[in-house]
């Protein structure tokens, strides 16, 4: 980890547009964010022992139960990620750990066509899909791993629901004055039901429909 990897992020393929994000995987939440506290980065938002996906593969084999810790910061304008496995659930986070791996885990690119993205993902030879989770109509993320360049994206879904997530972490943080301070919250709290209900009401159609894949 270290400040240096926020001066000139990659640049990915167009379809996915810029970076939005740098993550890192870290053993401990509370040690990473003191780090970054010691490098000026904060106010920090946390949230604990969270199991945020579902219908989730890791490297092909179905996987149920990741249970991670989540922090939040930015370093100018671009979101920092620390992501701490808090269970020994495979997954691509313990796979960092064991490989003692402190360098930059991901890089999160927002799609707004989440299928044309990915499918251009996997057409390309030198990628691989280290995991998929979420369920159409509703929002996908993958981490897709180049084994050329060796950089990792993670491919948000950009629809409602996920924007109006990180624009709420985003409004979050920036109404808390002090650097220092870890504000910690719920992921619930980030998207609210009326963002939710119509996303939901859309995806029962689609699925009673049989237009839905995944």
């Amino acid at each position: 980890m270290q400040l240096a990897d926020f001066e000139a992020p990659p640049t990915p393929p167009p379809i996915y547009g810029p970076v939005r994000q740098i993550a890192y995987i870290v053993p401990n939440i509370d040690d990473a964010i003191a780090f970054w506290q010691s490098q000026n980065v904060g106010p920090f938002l946390v949230t604990r022992q969270v199991s945020p996906f579902s219908n989730s593969y890791y490297r092909g084999t179905k996987t149920d139960g990741i249970t991670i810790d989540i922090a939040f910061s930015y370093v100018g304008d671009m979101q920092l990620e620390l992501i701490a496995p808090v269970n020994d659930v495979p997954s691509p986070y313990q796979e960092m750990i064991q490989r003692r791996d402190q360098g930059v885990h991901h890089y999160a690119v927002w799609v707004k066509n989440f299928s044309e993205a990915y499918r251009y993902a996997t057409s390309q030879p030198d990628n691989t899909v280290v995991m998929d989770t979420g369920i159409d109509g509703i929002a996908r993320m993958s981490y897709i791993e180049n084994s050329t360049t060796k950089i990792t994206l993670e491919v948000i879904e950009w629809n409602a629901m996920t924007a109006v997530y990180f624009q709420n972490i985003e409004k979050r943080l920036s109404a808390i004055a002090q650097r220092e301070t870890i504000e910690e919250f719920h992921l619930g709290e980030l998207t609210p039901k009326l963002v939710l209900l119509p996303v939901l009401a859309k995806f029962a159609i689609n699925k009673l429909l049989g237009r839905l894949k995944r």
